[in-house]
């Protein structure tokens, strides 16, 4: 059976464009740099990387999710702001949401509540774990729902059965299961996460932190 089987098998709800298998590293370009011209510039890791815009990702998601059949969109967290306004959708509610740790994540999710009478849908950047869109579930005590995301890793659970239905532009998988991915935003405005990703995975650390220090420096900010 392959990796793609093994997927529908577990999440029967999913709803998915393509099946990804990246030899690398996934950057989401949510501060433009392809618009610059500068994505090539990105500093040289140990493996390969592609960089995905968020015109791409729209395009791959929206091909599996008609929008216009929801009542109710929840934007759970930051990353999903950027897939809100790369949508250029205004209504719906933003829920402070955030997952913690990582080995055996949680998540925090704030307080709300929907109509019961209402067609919702969540929608994310990136489905990783799962563990915030269950929590998200579960703290607006939601009955049927929908889920979506631009990315979604590989699943290896199946703790998302509880909605209806999954809906993503990508379903990636990588040669040790989950595939490192990150929005490019998160680089200038996390040194913290700039400096461990650069450790783990650049040539030359130093050369990649002082490429995203000059972004910053030359007031290249969140595009979205």
């Amino acid at each position: 059976m392959s990796w793609q089987e093994k997927v529908k098998n577990r999440l029967p709800n999913l709803e998915a464009n393509e099946f990804w298998w990246v030899k690398g590293n996934i950057f989401i370009d949510d501060i433009g740099l392809e618009n610059l011209g500068l994505s090539n510039d990105i500093p040289k890791l140990k493996m390969p990387y592609q960089v995905l815009t968020p015109e791409l990702l729209n395009k791959s998601l929206l091909k599996v999710l008609q929008l216009d059949s929801f009542q109710v969109i929840i934007w759970p967290g930051e990353g999903a702001k950027v897939v809100r306004k790369s949508l250029g959708i205004v209504d719906g509610l933003w829920v402070a949401a955030k997952r913690i740790g990582y080995k055996n994540p949680d998540a925090d999710v704030a307080d709300f509540s929907v109509p019961l009478d209402q067609r919702v849908i969540i929608i994310d950047d990136v489905i990783a774990s799962g563990v915030t869109a269950l929590k998200v579930y579960q703290k607006g005590k939601l009955k049927k729902a929908c889920l979506a995301a631009w990315i979604m890793q590989n699943p290896t659970d199946t703790i998302l059965r509880c909605y209806e239905n999954i809906f993503t532009g990508f379903v990636v998988r990588g040669d040790n299961g989950k595939v490192p991915i990150n929005s490019l935003s998160t680089f200038l405005e996390k040194p913290e996460i700039l400096e461990d990703y650069s450790g783990r995975y650049a040539l030359n650390p130093q050369e990649f932190v002082e490429f995203f220090n000059w972004l910053k420096e030359e007031e290249v900010s969140r595009a979205l």
